[in-house]
Formats: structure tokens, C-alpha cells, sequence
């Protein structure tokens, strides 16, 4: 007699399995179809929007989904109907299983004729980078290899009128995020348009940015009334940089025309800048020449050796000089009531950076720090080791004051050991009306000012508050313990 085997019935977990593995199926397939596939890219694209009352999508999608996307007409509009950004067409290559996994990999980005429309409120924020500016971001395992913009028009509206780029012209390539942020800039190019003048203006760039490193091949910036070029590399992993050769010239360069990239800057100035930055091992040199017009100029010529401590021999040498500099006419925001101007010679050498010898000498004319005025100023500093011996004479909101002693820069206590004269002093001035008068006097400071731990000193004579002649000594002692 002949047996049957039991008929094996399938099991559920194979039944569950098998219908995910077919849903999935069918969902990939009507990915593949014109009218499923743009609703699921508008949809994607509605929930990573980060502009708020806004609605990005596209007008048309083609691509596989699973590794290129193109998208046709995509636009951001706003509630009032306004158009803020719109691009005519973008491609997008990428791989989708790294981006599974955290790490996005996108091969290629094509972007042609891409129109943006951004504003400036009073506070220099751009609207549409507040989205990307937050505190709380996160870093990204993210690699480019390519970019390409083509035909893309930028325009800023702040108070002044409408800032314009034309016809950009973007290629980009290697960009990474991960372990530091490497890009290369293949060339960048465009028209400028100013809202003051309605100069026409180019912009021409290339360059690299790789740990730390900013290497510029090229940068022009140019219209009929400025010219600003610069090239060479900035940076590195290492300090004392040793990667310095960069040089920035502008022949000359008006202030209107860069205003959208620093809003700050006062415009209506038209300024001159040659200045070259270099190094060679230890070796760093810093030349700058700049006629800043009503700002006035400025030269420096600094050379220093600043090796790791007790590796080779230190020295700082070189002279500043500043006449009628008016930072007020460049910058705004910027109060000052009068210009400054003063000179600087600068020589001291050591065995290392911790043990400079030599002199420091600081003269200057009339200027105002906040509301005091200052003139007269002569600073004298002899560096020996980690101690400095100050002479400072100057007239301070008209009574002369002279200070001397000793400072230790270099020390974390900042030690001091002064002692000075001022005559005449008004204190109505000082004390803000509390008192009338006038006073002559001697006074001492010893101690550790960082922590807080000195004593201070102060001996009066032909000194006057109010209608009352006073002299004798006020002694101080300050310790935070």
C-alpha cells in the first residue's frame, strides 16, 4: 500500500515577505510613470521646503528615481504669489544606498537658467539664507564630484535698490564635507549691475579650499570705475603657516560696487589697496599700502620670525604709520569723531617668542577714544625677556599724564608695576557732574591685574572739589580671595 506525503504549506513568514518584496516592486514601477513620479517628487519637495508660507515644486520630473532625477520648471512661490526662485531645468545624479546609510554621494548637478530674488532687511540678513544660517545644523557626510550652473541671474533688494549678477556662469567640483570642508571652484564668471550708478561690472574666479587652505588661481572684479584682482594661497594645518603667498590689489575700488557682498561699508568712497602676505617657513612679512580717500592711508611693512617655542630665534621688526585714518567714512556703524593718526617702530628679537629684547615706540597726534580726547601721545616700550618698561607721556582731555613702570605681557596674571602723574585733571569730566573741581596728584598700581589681586595708590596736592582745597593719600587693596 502506497503512503502520501503530508502536503507543506507555505509558511507566513515567506507570505509576508513576499508580498513586501512585490509591493515594493509595484511601488518602484509606478515610480517609473510620468504623473506618479511628479507627485512624488512635489511631495518630497513640500516636506523639505525650509522656507515657511512658500510652495516649491516642479512642473516636470524625469529620471529613474533610484539614481538620476531631473526636474523641469521648478519654482518657489510665495503666499502672495511673488516668484522668489525659479530654475528651468535641473539634473541630478546620486546614489541611493550610501544616502541609505547617512553618507550622500551625488555624482553630477546641472542647473541652467536658474532666477533668484533675494532682500536685505536693515540688519544685513538676506532672506532667503536664513534658512541655512540656524545655530542648530549638523554636520553631513556629503561628496559633489561635479556642478554646473549656467545662465542663472541673482538679484538682492536692500534699501539702496536692486544689486544684480547676470548671466552666472559656475564650476565646481570635489566638494566634500567630511573630515573638513574641500571644494574646488573651477571658474566662476557673471555680469554686475549697482543700483547707485548702474555700472556694468564683471567678476571672474578660481580657486580651492581644502583643510584650512584657501588658494585663490584668480579673482578679478571689475567695472569702469574699479578693479580689484588678487591671487595666490592662504592658510593650512599647520602654525606658523608656512603656505602664505597671497597678494590683493585694488586699482582702485569703489565701494558701491561691493556693497552687496559688505553691506557695512559706507558707500560713495573710492579706495586704493596693494598688500602682500607672505611666509617661507618661519618667516612671515605682511606690506600694505591703502589710500582709503576721506579714510585716509595706511602703510605697514611688518616682517617677523614666530617659531615654536624655544625652536629657533623669534623677531618681530618693521613700521606702521596711519594718517587721518577715519574709520566712520569706511565702515558704518563705526563712531568716531576725529581722525587718528600716529607711527609705529617696531624691533625686538629674542631666543624665543617668550624672551623678546629691543624697543617698541608709539607716537600719535590728537584723536578721540570714545569721548576723551587724546593728543600728544608718546609711548616708549623696552622689551627685555618677558618684562616690558613703559614710558608713556600724553595730554588727556587737556591735563598732561605721564605713566611708567614695568608690565608683564606674556604672563597670565598680567603683572604691573606702574606709577604716573596727572595734572589738572577736571573731575566734572570724570565723574559725570557728581563733582566739580580740579585735581593734581601722584598715583602707583602693583599687582596682578588678571585675577584681580593688586593695591593702588593715590596722592593728591593742589587739588580743588568744589569750593574745598584737598590733599592727602587714598591707599586701595584688592584681592578676590
Amino acid at each position: 500500500m502506497e503512503t502520501t506525503e503530508p502536503r507543506t504549506r507555505p509558511r507566513p513568514v515567506r507570505t509576508v515577505l513576499a508580498a513586501l518584496l512585490l509591493a515594493v516592486l509595484a511601488a518602484m514601477l509606478l515610480l517609473q510613470t510620468g504623473p506618479v513620479k511628479t507627485w512624488a517628487v512635489n511631495s518630497l519637495l513640500a516636506r523639505v521646503n525650509p522656507y515657511p508660507q512658500t510652495t516649491l515644486q516642479a512642473g516636470g520630473v524625469h529620471g529613474t528615481v533610484l539614481s538620476s532625477l531631473g526636474l523641469t520648471d521648478l519654482t518657489l512661490v510665495s503666499a502672495a504669489g511673488d516668484t522668489t526662485a525659479a530654475v528651468d531645468s535641473a539634473y541630478v545624479r546620486y546614489s541611493l544606498l550610501p544616502a541609505l546609510m547617512g553618507r550622500i554621494r551625488i555624482g553630477e548637478v546641472t542647473v541652467r537658467g536658474a532666477r533668484l530674488q533675494a532682500e536685505r532687511d536693515t540688519s544685513g540678513a538676506v532672506d532667503l539664507l536664513a534658512p541655512f544660517l540656524s545655530d542648530d545644523t549638523t554636520s553631513s557626510d556629503i561628496r559633489l564630484s561635479k556642478l554646473r550652473i549656467s545662465d542663472a541671474d541673482l538679484a538682492l533688494r536692500d534699501s539702496a535698490g536692486l544689486w544684480e549678477l547676470r548671466d552666472l556662469e559656475v564650476s565646481l567640483s570635489d566638494l566634500r564635507t567630511a573630515p573638513v570642508l574641500t571644494l574646488e571652484l573651477d571658474s566662476l564668471s557673471g555680469r554686475v549691475v549697482d543700483p547707485i550708478s548702474s555700472v556694468p561690472g564683471t567678476v571672474h574666479a578660481a580657486g580651492r579650499i581644502s583643510a584650512g587652505l584657501l588658494r585663490v588661481d584668480s579673482l578679478l572684479f571689475a567695472t569702469s570705475r574699479s578693479r580689484l584682482t588678487a591671487h595666490g594661497q592662504v592658510g593650512g594645518e599647520t602654525w606658523p603657516a608656512d603656505s602664505v603667498r597671497f597678494q590683493l590689489n585694488a586699482t582702485p575700488l569703489h565701494l558701491d560696487d561691493v556693497r552687496p557682498l559688505v553691506p557695512q561699508l559706507e558707500g560713495g568712497q573710492e579706495i586704493r589697496i596693494a598688500a602682500v602676505l607672505s611666509s617661507a617657513h618661519t618667516l612671515n612679512r605682511v606690506q600694505l599700502e591703502a589710500d582709503l580717500g576721506t579714510g585716509g592711508q595706511v602703510s605697514v611693512d611688518l616682517e617677523s620670525r614666530i617659531p615654536e617655542i624655544g625652536a629657533d630665534s623669534a623677531r618681530v621688526e618693521g613700521r606702521i604709520a596711519v594718517r587721518d585714518l577715519q574709520v566712520d567714512r569706511i565702515v558704518r556703524e563705526v563712531e568716531q569723531v576725529s581722525p587718528i593718526t600716529f607711527e609705529s617702530d617696531i624691533n625686538l628679537r629674542g631666543s624665543d617668542w617668550r624672551a623678546l629684547s629691543g624697543s617698541w615706540r608709539i607716537t600719535a597726534g590728537t584723536f578721540l577714544f570714545r569721548d576723551t580726547q587724546i593728543s600728544e601721545l608718546e609711548a616708549d616700550q623696552t622689551w627685555e625677556g618677558s618684562r616690558v618698561d613703559l614710558v608713556v607721556q600724553a595730554v588727556v582731555d587737556g591735563s598732561p599724564v605721564s605713566v611708567s613702570g614695568t608690565v608683564e605681557p606674556l604672563d597670565p596674571a598680567l603683572p604691573v608695576n606702574l606709577r604716573g602723574t596727572a595734572s589738572r585733571v577736571v573731575l566734572e569730566r570724570w565723574t559725570g557732574g557728581a563733582l566739580t573741581g580740579t585735581a593734581t596728584g601722584r598715583f602707583t598700581l602693583r599687582g596682578e591685574l588678571i585675577p584681580g589681586r593688586y593695591q593702588a595708590g593715590l596722592a593728591l596736592s593742589e587739588s580743588r572739589v568744589g569750593p574745598c582745597a584737598v590733599s592727602g593719600t587714598v591707599d586701595l587693596d584688592s584681592d578676590p580671595d
